[in-house]
């Protein structure tokens, strides 16, 4: 979940629809050729949650050698209780935050499954769908792979805890009674992407600048970090922040760069050094303005320069060094950008 929660206040801004989905688990669309038009049929809504088919060994006891997609073609009915549990493609605007549950996710509207109908935003649901796009959840694979995924755990629950025994392995496979080839109508495409087409790539952005890097405490969630050069918080979010400390490393050091923050009104924080947290936590006071200076022979070597966003939507920046990056209404920060770059 930590990973999920970075990738909602870092980059999500990158993108226009997220699906957390893990590495054994397959969308599949049943009557088009790719997800795109379920996603736009579903516009109004924050998320489409489409159901598991859960997939057993297939009679193969060691690692078949190929694409899984060959291999692996017996499922359980759609009936059979565990094909209920859904996984969220979410529509990045709206995510707010995680949760405790990699199925589900605070969103800003409500969610649907793939025929566009509203459903509940619950793992399991109470009426599933298999319609149009499903996740082909490929659980046991091998036996062999069984047993390494048991001794592995599960990143969703703490360490130590057991989630898998190896009994499960023979109970799919006891339920998996349908053949389900489905998927292999895109067998072609994948192996012709293998063997020499680039994987798709996620959006460029300027590389990160790790000489320094921030961390803003934000309401409910805690602490986010990031590099300068890239967004920290969550932007078109509600939780805002309560505190930043700058870290400096590399061609920064801690006496080069302050930062100064706007609380209520008119009252600003003294001009606080790098390393030395700027703020309050759990006391439900919003930063409402940020400033950043830097210092001494850095201020002639570097430029420096800060962006944010708010609460209410609004915007400010990139505005110059000492200069209060804050809206005329003063509401609460959720989003900051520092940025570096040498004097020409």
């Amino acid at each position: 979940m930590p990973a999920y929660r970075h990738f909602a206040y870092n980059l999500s801004h990158l993108f226009d629809w997220a699906a957390f989905i893990d590495i054994d688990e397959f969308l599949l669309p049943l009557d088009e050729l790719s997800i795109r038009p379920v996603l736009q049929d579903c516009a109004g809504f924050s998320a489409v949650t489409p159901c598991w088919r859960v997939f057993s060994a297939s009679g193969w006891e060691t690692p078949p050698k190929g694409l899984m997609l060959d291999h692996y073609d017996r499922r359980a009915p759609d009936v059979i209780p565990v094909n209920a549990h859904m996984k969220s493609i979410v529509r990045c605007t709206d995510l707010l935050d995680v949760t405790a549950n990699p199925h589900e996710f605070v969103l800003k509207g409500p969610v649907c499954n793939p025929l566009g109908e509203p459903v509940p935003n619950i793992a399991i649901q109470p009426e599933p769908c298999h319609q149009r796009l499903v996740i082909n959840h490929y659980v046991t694979r091998s036996r062999q792979d069984w047993m390494a995924k048991i001794h592995r755990g599960s990143a969703a629950v703490e360490t130590g805890t057991v989630k898998y025994h190896a009994g499960l392995f023979d109970h799919y496979t006891e339920i998996c009674s349908l053949r389900d080839g489905g998927i292999k109508r895109f067998v072609p495409a994948v192996r012709a992407l293998l063997a020499g087409s680039p994987t798709p790539l996620a959006p460029q952005t300027d590389a990160p600048d790790r000489s320094l890097s921030v961390s803003a405490h934000v309401a409910i969630v805690g602490d986010v970090d990031g590099a300068a050069g890239t967004w920290i918080g969550k932007r078109g979010g509600w939780l805002w922040i309560e505190g930043i400390t700058l870290r400096p490393g590399g061609r920064i050091r801690p006496d080069d760069i302050e930062l100064r923050i706007l609380l209520t009104g008119t009252i600003q924080s003294l001009w606080t050094k790098a390393g030395t947290f700027c703020g309050s936590k759990g006391l439900s006071r919003p930063v409402r303005g940020v400033a950043v200076r830097l210092v001494g022979d850095a201020a002639n070597r570097y430029v420096c320069s800060c962006r944010a966003t708010f609460t209410d939507g609004s915007s400010c920046g990139p505005v110059g060094a000492e200069i209060m990056c804050a809206t005329q209404d003063l509401s609460p920060l959720e989003a900051l950008r520092i940025d570096l770059a040498p004097r020409m």
